[in-house]
């Protein structure tokens, strides 16, 4: 297993465990989709969501993944019968397809993200890919890699929203900060997955894994961060005046909100991280044995993108 060409990253731990406790999963599924990434992930409409809100923000989604529309209202049958009758006559067509309310809040969201970066201090720059595929990084979608000290075989990737930057918190006090951008339907939610209105029961093992790569930044195994991460940066990190925010956005609400909602690190995170680690590797080194095998069950291939797989079922058991 060359756990340095396909490193740890928190999505893959995240297919195998929840808040540390095992998952149910298909591993030929995670094998492809997760691990080695030969086949593109499912992108619900919810990913998408999040990808059209952190392009309108930050300039791209991971890997400089741009969504710069989101599916439309349909058009009315006398709607198409009129742009099919325009097309006919080679007029220009009468109607367009008109965004939904999710999308209207979002982008009213973006004003508010940009008010409060100033408010708050946040400096926000843009990665860049040119066309001839070069990358000028600014200081979002920052990709990290580093070794696991417990085992230096192991690598850990990341990719941080924005980072570094500075952010003004309570009493007026500037410190490092990790942000990472959510999107959600509601932020008040204290159900499932995405509970941002009850966070003491998320999963915060991204934010664990971030704040760990933060404080074992490599720049021979990163060097594009050469000129991105100061000596004052370190020295902040350093002195553990570094937090890690997830920074929620809803748009479903008739009032979009907006909160910041911090993941604390201490030596009990640590050891929590590393177990998970641990079991990830674990679970990794089984399927490498067993032939990453399919779980042909219905919630797991219905969305499956591997199309051609045998044992692929389309039937739900009840």
């Amino acid at each position: 297993m060359d756990f340095k060409k396909y490193p740890i990253h928190q999505s893959l731990i995240s297919k195998f465990l929840y808040k540390g406790n095992e998952r149910e999963f298909c591993p030929k599924q995670i094998y492809h989709t997760e691990w080695i990434q030969d086949v593109p992930r499912f992108i619900s409409i919810e990913m998408e969501h999040g990808n059209f809100f952190e392009t309108l923000c930050i300039g791209s989604g991971v890997g400089g993944r741009k969504t710069i529309d989101l599916p439309r209202k349909a058009l009315t049958k006398l709607q198409t019968a009129q742009n099919e009758v325009a097309k006919k006559e080679g007029k220009k067509q009468p109607n367009k397809p008109q965004k939904k309310i999710g999308q209207i809040r979002l982008e009213e969201q973006e004003y508010v993200f940009r008010q409060l970066c100033v408010k708050y201090g946040i400096t926000v720059i843009p990665t860049e890919i040119l066309e001839n595929g070069k990358i000028i990084y600014g200081n979002t979608q920052i990709p990290l890699l580093v070794q696991w000290e417990e085992d230096p075989t192991v690598y850990l990737q990341m990719t941080y929203d924005i980072f570094p930057t500075i952010m003004l918190g309570a009493e007026e006090k500037f410190y490092l900060a990790i942000i990472d951008l959510k999107a959600t339907g509601d932020i008040h939610n204290t159900y499932g997955k995405y509970c941002y209105g009850d966070p003491s029961n998320l999963d915060k093992i991204q934010g664990h894994m971030y704040h760990y790569g933060a404080r074992h930044i490599s720049f021979d195994l990163n060097p594009h961060l050469v000129d991105i991460i100061s000596t004052k940066v370190l020295t902040l990190i350093n002195r553990n005046d570094i937090k890690f925010i997830m920074w929620v956005f809803d748009y479903k609400k008739q009032e979009p909100e907006n909160k910041f909602i911090e993941v604390e690190w201490n030596s009990l995170v640590k050891a929590e991280l590393f177990e998970s680690i641990r079991k990830t590797i674990s679970t990794i080194e089984i399927n490498e044995q067993l032939g990453w095998p399919t779980t042909p069950e219905y919630k797991f291939c219905l969305n499956c993108p591997l199309k051609k797989c045998p044992d692929r079922t389309m039937i739900e058991k009840i």
